[in-house]
């Protein structure tokens, strides 16, 4: 009752003819609602301007650094137009922001969009955007993809979000860039995992061995996306529709493609 597989033994259960279904789509709506909070969350500088009232302390007006971000007439580009990267695009557009999205079969197009493009023009696009999602299943190809290449082509005052998983970024180049003011802020409700470690480090434990978490351009929340009420009874019901599906012998609705990863 999960949507990722990365942690399956894929090959071994291709070999033995397994068949895996997963709930994605369960956690759908409470993950782009999340993402659009952590979008506002930097934009807005939310998190420093609370601190500043609790110590009663005077925050700048209009000043580089401390005035809010606009999300109108602004460009979002969301990588993975899945579930939740389909609903975020649908959020986005009711702040008026022009949407770009990036997907593997561009072909299949995507609502809520103004253009569909495929992952090789993603760093053609990342100079356009002032805010970028992260949405896209971690896979062989996408593990660690968004790095130093994709940072320097991001504007100074764009925003980087992560809502899927905390290996599609590369940690030092991340962390560089956010010490130096090469992007303006990182938000991510996922962390990296550093594999089989105690504590285990695939979500919220050990955030991030190199300290980024803590810089003050980073706005941050811990597997808690999902955490939302319905979703539990979500990923309950679409197990046992799973389950049930499969005694009826008909076709899976949630099967996962071994091969690709999701």
């Amino acid at each position: 009752m999960h949507a990722g597989v990365n942690r399956l033994d894929a090959d071994k259960l291709m070999s033995k003819g397994i068949r895996v279904c997963n709930s994605r789509g369960a956690n759908g709506i409470a993950v782009a609602e999340h993402a659009m909070a952590l979008l506002l969350g930097s934009a807005k500088r939310l998190v420093l301007k609370h601190e500043a009232v609790q110590r009663a302390e005077y925050f700048p007006l209009y000043e580089e650094g401390t005035r809010s971000e606009m999300l109108h007439r602004r460009t979002l580009l969301v990588v993975g137009l899945g579930k939740i990267g389909g609903a975020i695009a649908r959020f986005a557009r009711a702040f008026d922001m022009r949407v770009l999205g990036i997907r593997r079969h561009p072909e299949r197009g995507g609502e809520h969009v103004d253009s569909v493009h495929g992952p090789e023009e993603l760093l053609e696009l990342l100079p356009q955007a002032d805010y970028v999602v992260l949405a896209t299943p971690i896979t062989r190809e996408t593990e660690h993809f968004f790095g130093a290449r994709e940072l320097a082509a991001m504007k100074s005052t764009a925003f980087l979000l992560n809502i899927a998983r905390g290996n599609l970024t590369e940690e030092v180049p991340l962390q560089r860039a956010l010490v130096h003011g090469d992007i303006a802020g990182y938000a991510a409700d996922v962390w990296p995992d550093y594999g089989m470690v105690f504590p285990e480090t695939c979500y919220f434990q050990c955030p991030t061995r190199t300290g980024y978490h803590k810089l003050p351009n980073v706005l941050a929340t811990g597997d808690q996306a999902a955490n939302a009420s319905d979703v539990l009874q979500r990923h309950i019901d679409q197990g046992i529709e799973s389950m049930l599906q499969f005694m009826r012998g008909e076709s899976l609705d949630w099967e996962v493609d071994l091969e690709l990863g999701y």
